[in-house]
This record gives C-alpha cells, sequence and structure tokens, in this order.
C-alpha cells in the first residue's frame, strides 16, 4: 500500500481481510526473520528456519519462498515469554497510517489468511512480536516472504471485512467503531448482510445499528470485550474482532453520611456515650476526618477524644445541650445533631433528723418523768444488723434459667455471690481498658474480616455469655460500641451493590486481599453478625443505660444479614436450598450452624433450622470422637469436617478454641442437638486432662493433647503458650469442669500475667471465672 493512502491493485489491502477460521487448505506455521529491531540479550531470538508450511495431512515445510493459494493458516511457534504479537501484512508497524491487522497474547498464535484477496506474486506477513525479558519488554519484527498463485480469479470470493483498530473507553459512553467491508460483488450484486455481535465480555455491548459496519456501541460495566464484524454475501462470510477495554466512569466525590446517633439522657455525674457514624465514597484520598463539637447547652462538654464516632461526654452542670458531629473527606462536610438532656445528680435522702428541732417538747425542763418512756425511740438499734444481709456471701448465684440473651434492666452487680462479684469487676476493668489485649476496638476499626471474625468474635460471645447469666445491660451496650466501630467500615468497595468490609490479613495473598472473597472468614464472621442481631432483637424494647437504639441495632444487623446471604447466594449460584456457602473445617462449620440458627431465631424459617440440624448431625455423628478420661468421657474433633475434607487430623488448640466457644453459646440457646451435659461436659473433661498437661507452664498443641488420639492424627502444631491461654476462650470451659482444673490453671495464668489484679488488660479469663462461679463450678 501507498502511504498516501491510494491502492493502485488489491496487494495494498490484503492485509485488511484476515480472520480467525479453523479450517485451512494449507497450514503456514511461520518462521520469524530478525529484521529491523535488536533483541534483547537474555531473549532467545526467533530463527527463520524454525517456519514451518504444514499441510492438512500434517506435513512440514519452511514456508520461506513456498507458492500457496487459496485459504492458508500461519502459526507462529509457542513461546512462553511472547506477551503480545501484531500481524501486519505488505507494511511495517512503522508506516503512516499502518494498523496491525489483528493481535494476540494467549499461545499458540495462529490465524487464517484468505490468499485469494492477494493479488498474484510476492507478499510480505510482518510480525510485531512483543517479549518479557529480565530487562523488561523487548520488541522484534519477524518477517515472512511467501508468493500467491490462485489463477482464475472470476468465482466468488468472500468478503473482506476489517473490525477496526482496539479501543478503549468508559462505562455508559457511545463509542464509534469503524469497521469496514468489501465484497467482489458475486453472487448477488455486491448486497452484503453486516453483523456486529458480543464475542467476549462481562456483559451485552449495545450496538446502535448492528447491521453497520460504522456504528456507535456502549457497554453497561467495565471489564475487556471482543466484539466480532461479520460480512456474508450469501454464499461465504467473513469476519474480523475488535478489542475494547472498558473502565469506570470517573467517580464524582459525594459528601459523606453521618448519623450522630439517637437522643440521650443521662444524670450528672455519669457520662454520656456517643455512638456516632460516619462514611463516606473514599474520594478523593479516603480520609475521612470525625469532629464532636458543642452547638448549644448551658456549661462545658468534655469529650473522651473528639475526633471518634464512639466516645463520651461528660457535662459540667445539668441541662438541655445540643452536640454535632462533622464529618469531612477533605472536600466537602457533612454534620449530624443530637440533644442530651442532662438532669442533675439526685441528693441522697439525710438522716430524719428535722423533726428533732421542729419539737419544741424538748425544750421543757419539767416533764422528766417522761423520760422512761424515751429509749423507746432508741430501741430500733438492735435492728442495725439488717444491714449484714445484704453482704455479697450468698452461696447460690442468681442465674437466670433460660439463659437467653435478654437484659435485666434490675441488675446490680452487688447481687453477685464475693467471689464472682471480685471477677465480675475485673472483667469490666478489662473491657474498658485503653490497653486490653487483644485490642478489640482496633481490630474492629479495621474493617479486616479477618480481624472481625475472630479477634472480635472471641470477645463479643463471650461477652455476651456473662449477659446470659447476668443480664447486665452495660454489656450489650459494651457490644454494641464494638460492632458501631466495625459498622463503620461497611462499604461497598467491589460495586456488587451489598455493604462489605475486606480481607486485609495479608496482601501476599493476591486472590483475596482487598475483597470480600475469603470464604472462611467471611463465614467467622457472620456467624457473629447472627448473634449480635438475636441479642439486640431480645432486647429491641428495652432501655439502654446508654441511649443505645436496641431496636435500629436489631433492624439494621438483621437486613445486613439478608444482603450478606443474597450476595453468596448470587455468587455461587444458589437461588433457593443450602448450603449456599461452605467451608469444610470445623470452626467455620460451626460458625455457619451459628449463622443458620440465628437466623431461623430471626426470621422463623424452618429451612435455616433444617440447615442448622443437619450441620448439627454431621459434629454429633461424624465429627465427636469419645475417648476415656480420668474424668469421664471427652470428645476429641478434627481439623476438617471428615464428611467432606482430608483434614482429619486432631484440631490445633487455638482453631479448637473458636469451635468450642461456638459449642458453649448454641449450647445455651435452646438448640438441643448441644447441651451441657452431652457436648460440654466431655469436652471440659478433654481440656482438662490433655489439654493441660503441663500445670500452667504451655499447653498440648491440639484438643486431644500430645498424642494422636480418638482415631485422629496429630497436626505439627506448637505447644500453646501461657499468653494464648489467656486470650482464647478454652478456659471458660471451668464451668464444666468437676475437677476444678480449668479454674485453678486459670487462676494460676492470670496470677503470672496481669500486673495490676485489678486492672486486667485481659478479659478472657475474668469472664470465664464469672461464668463458672455463676453455673456452681
Amino acid at each position: 500500500m501507498n502511504h498516501d493512502g491510494r491502492s493502485p491493485n488489491l496487494r495494498g489491502r490484503i492485509g485488511r481481510h484476515v480472520y480467525l477460521a479453523a479450517a485451512a487448505l494449507i497450514a503456514l506455521v511461520l518462521t520469524a526473520c530478525n529484521q529491523a529491531v535488536q533483541a534483547p540479550q537474555d531473549v532467545a531470538r526467533i530463527d527463520p528456519t524454525e517456519v514451518r508450511l504444514l499441510s492438512e495431512s500434517g506435513d512440514q515445510v519452511a514456508l520461506q519462498a513456498q507458492t500457496v493459494s487459496g485459504v492458508v493458516e500461519i502459526q507462529m511457534p509457542e513461546r512462553d515469554d511472547v506477551i503480545d504479537v501484531e500481524i501486519y501484512v505488505d507494511d511495517l508497524p512503522t508506516a503512516e497510517g499502518a494498523e496491525p491487522l489483528t493481535q494476540a497474547s494467549v499461545s499458540p498464535f495462529r490465524w487464517s489468511i484468505d490468499t485469494t484477496t492477494l493479488e498474484d506474486g510476492s507478499h510480505t506477513v510482518v510480525f510485531k512480536v512483543t517479549f518479557r525479558g529480565k530487562r523488561g519488554t523487548e520488541t522484534q519484527l519477524v518477517k515472512v516472504g511467501f508468493k500467491v498463485r490462485n489463477g482464475d480469479r472470476t468465482a466468488n470470493k468472500a468478503p473482506r471485512v476489517r473490525a477496526g483498530p482496539n479501543q478503549s473507553t468508559t462505562v455508559g459512553t457511545d463509542l464509534k467503531i469503524r469497521g469496514s467491508v468489501s465484497d467482489d460483488g458475486r453472487p448477488r450484486d455486491g448486497r452484503l448482510e453486516v453483523r456486529w455481535t458480543t464475542e467476549r465480555g462481562p456483559a451485552e455491548a449495545s450496538f446502535r445499528d448492528a447491521d453497520q459496519a460504522q456504528t456507535l456501541v456502549s457497554f453497561p460495566v467495565a471489564g475487556r470485550y471482543v466484539l466480532r464484524l461479520t460480512a456474508s454475501d450469501g454464499q461465504k462470510s467473513a469476519s474480523d474482532t475488535v478489542r475494547v477495554t472498558v473502565t469506570a466512569p470517573p467517580a464524582q466525590n459525594a459528601a459523606p453520611t453521618v448519623d450522630a446517633g439517637r437522643d440521650l439522657l443521662v444524670t450528672l455525674p455519669n457520662s454520656a456515650k456517643l455512638s456516632g457514624v460516619a462514611s463516606d465514597d473514599g474520594l478523593p484520598t479516603g480520609r475521612l476526618d470525625l469532629t464532636w463539637s458543642v452547638v448549644s447547652g448551658p456549661g462545658s462538654v468534655t469529650f473522651a477524644d473528639a475526633n471518634e464516632g464512639t466516645t463520651t461526654a461528660d457535662f459540667s452542670t445539668s441541662g438541655t445541650y445540643v452536640l454535632e458531629l462533622s464529618a469531612t473527606d477533605g472536600d466537602l462536610t457533612s454534620t449530624d445533631a443530637l440533644t442530651v438532656v442532662v438532669e442533675p445528680e439526685p441528693v441522697e435522702p439525710g438522716t430524719p433528723t428535722d423533726p428533732e428541732p421542729s419539737d419544741p417538747e424538748p425544750t421543757e425542763p419539767e416533764p422528766t418523768d417522761p423520760e422512761p418512756t424515751d429509749p423507746k425511740p432508741t430501741d430500733p438499734k438492735p435492728s442495725d444488723p439488717e444491714p449484714t444481709d445484704p453482704e455479697p456471701t450468698d452461696p447460690v448465684p442468681p442465674v437466670r434459667g433460660d439463659l437467653e440473651m435478654v437484659g435485666d434492666p434490675s441488675f446490680k452487680a452487688s447481687s453477685l455471690p464475693s467471689e464472682t462479684r471480685v471477677w465480675y469487676d475485673r472483667f469490666l476493668a478489662a473491657l474498658n481498658n485503653s490497653s486490653q489485649y487483644p485490642n478489640v476496638m482496633s481490630a474492629a476499626r479495621s474493617g479486616d474480616i479477618y480481624k472481625i471474625g475472630r479477634t472480635v468474635n472471641v470477645d463479643v460471645t463471650t461477652t455476651l455469655n456473662v449477659f446470659r447469666l447476668t443480664g447486665d445491660l452495660q454489656l450489650l451496650d459494651h457490644v454494641d460500641e464494638v460492632m458501631q466501630a466495625a459498622r463503620a467500615e461497611l462499604r461497598d468497595t467491589n460495586g456488587d451493590g451489598y455493604l462489605n468490609w475486606r480481607w486485609l490479613h495479608s496482601s501476599s495473598e493476591t486472590a483475596w486481599y482487598g475483597d470480600d472473597k475469603h470464604v472462611m472468614d467471611e463465614i467467622m464472621t457472620h456467624g457473629l453478625v447472627a448473634q449480635v442481631a438475636w441479642a439486640f432483637e431480645q432486647n429491641r424494647d428495652l432501655k439502654s443505660p446508654n441511649g443505645v437504639d436496641y431496636r435500629e441495632r436489631a433492624d439494621f444487623w438483621s437486613d445486613y444479614l439478608r444482603d450478606w446471604e443474597s450476595k453468596w447466594r448470587a455468587r455461587n449460584r444458589k437461588s433457593s436450598g443450602f448450603p449456599f456457602i461452605s467451608k469444610h473445617l470445623t470452626h467455620p462449620h460451626l460458625n455457619l450452624l451459628r449463622f443458620h440458627w440465628y437466623s431461623y431465631r430471626l426470621t422463623g424459617n424452618d429451612g435455616y433450622l433444617k440447615e442448622a440440624r443437619r450441620m448439627a448431625a454431621e459434629m454429633n455423628d461424624s465429627q465427636f470422637s469419645a475417648i476415656s478420661t480420668p474424668n469421664g468421657t471427652g470428645y476429641v474433633f478434627p481439623h476438617g469436617v471428615v464428611k467432606y475434607s482430608s483434614h482429619d487430623y486432631l484440631a490445633p488448640l487455638n482453631y479448637a478454641g473458636y469451635s468450642t466457644q461456638v459449642l458453649m453459646d448454641l449450647a445455651f440457646e435452646p438448640f438441643e442437638e448441644f447441651s451441657r451435659e452431652a457436648t460440654l461436659v466431655p469436652l471440659a473433661n478433654t481440656i482438662a486432662t490433655k489439654v493441660i498437661d503441663n500445670g500452667s507452664r504451655d499447653f498440648a498443641p491440639t484438643i486431644g493433647g500430645s498424642k494422636a488420639i480418638g482415631g485422629y492424627g496429630l497436626s505439627s502444631g506448637s505447644r500453646a503458650t501461657v499468653e494464648q491461654w489467656a486470650i482464647w476462650p478454652i478456659g471458660e470451659y471451668a464451668a464444666f469442669d468437676e475437677s476444678g482444673t480449668i479454674r485453678s490453671i486459670n487462676q494460676q495464668v492470670y496470677d503470672k500475667l496481669e500486673r495490676s489484679s485489678e486492672r486486667p488488660t485481659r478479659a478472657g479469663i475474668p469472664a470465664a471465672m464469672v461464668i463458672a462461679g455463676l453455673l456452681g463450678n
């Protein structure tokens, strides 16, 4: 072709009619000649002698200087280091206006050419080959010369089709695609039927005029598309493809959304617990700054942290205050306000001395005779022993019988047995310790489903277990504080229409990092969320001591769970029935069981109940293996669900901790498949005799001890440390250990680790001792 665009003969147009037909009269394996561009030293050159011409029978000959006719197939040698190949016919890539006939980036590199569209004589196919080398990408020009001899040209030839150059665009934008077709006029006086279709892509492209070679096209979602242009003259057809890369349109920054929370009522000197929530679209920088401020009020307000949505506020005097939470992304700012009514500190009733000065009779000196009657008013002194009755020495624990997660607004810590009261105060101190280990609030604020499904899961489940036994609504409010911190991190980060947390545990795990596709931790996290939703649902009509709207929390988390299930049903193409998601390891298996149980309680849908019972039956029938212990029958279980998994070795102790905690949670529920006597006591026997095998110095690596037992092998895990025992929930089984061993070890570990016995940094052991004290062990 001349560079001015004129075509004196057909030779200049040959490169516009390459198509990928599978049928071929002769296969050409093109041997590349190194031309024009120096190959890098660390990339092996394509030698021209490697090019072969293949017949239909598979015979191979060198292509160079061969004479061909009809439809032929060309193929480059397979190379792992080839990134991209562009093909030009009778043009060089550097020529003005030169466009590749087609491209390929996947081996084998094979195309078909209809040589009937070429003039008889000599032609050259030029390959622009891009290699991946140690020094980056390098390019070679590979040229192959051949001759065409077709003879009679009066026969009908296939149309010539060119789909146009590869392009890029954005979602929702009309893109002009410039295809071209031509024909020899046979057999129907030049009439051609033209059609654009979507060959590959995440969705169907929308063509303005699909029967025109040049038309407008738009795309509904981002991704890589391959569009095919086909032309037919009624007898023969030909086609060509074009690639279009579609990206999402540039996002427009939206103002943050802010919810300062519901109005509050507090009484001095108590603090108001603020639970503000803000979210943003991540634009323009991904940073979101929060600030609490005072709009109005009769006194001063001191915020524990004015830059955290969840914080506390102290007031200098009573009255009505308006507090405002603002959120800015650096460009746009939003605000929301709440009203806090602060009541004055109640005046303690004084001793009944006022009537005495108002009575003038004692001033009379004469009536001394009645004095013998005066001792009567002093006789009440013998009633002084009455105040000894409330002393916390009552050995009968005040435990509600059904252990439902329902608050008791009249709960007072002073009603607890004396020793349990000590541990309860330690438990509250650990929950409120800014140096708590592990840092549960930090884990919640991370938005990482790995941390939420593990660190937050253990803390919140432990807290709710204590809440079952006490009904102390302060504990439910602590759960809300943690979950609100996690809630603030929910966003639709992948554009699928569902709010999600992300898996951020290890950036090297590229298959999961930054997304919500990690099945195990998705299950771990949402087994917990289901329990939390039910806890708020059971208390939706109670008044929070800190102004938490239990009703709103119940509705939000229930709706969120339904969306989460819909997301995974869509991903796994399971619109109905169970399972819609699964992970065949014991700890996520039990958390998924927990999701189904609480979903049943939230919705009344028997499908969830049936699935929960089916999964529980797998545990009871296949997972638990009975062993003999000095304390009676014990249970061990494997890491994997043996019905589906090859992980048939004893569960490592850290994973076993997650499993045993869920089993305790479900045994406290009216879920008859697991119970105290049938499930928790055998597990406690195993922990007391197999896990605790070296006093409180360190602990066995698995739920079954340090040796294979119960038909299960031994994992390669290391022994657990004292520090791990203190934060894992295994010590909570002290409540079901009649031997007292677990309780004794808890005390020893606590004494070893906590520098301040009354201000501990770990909540696990104090919670375990409260549970044991209230359940009678």
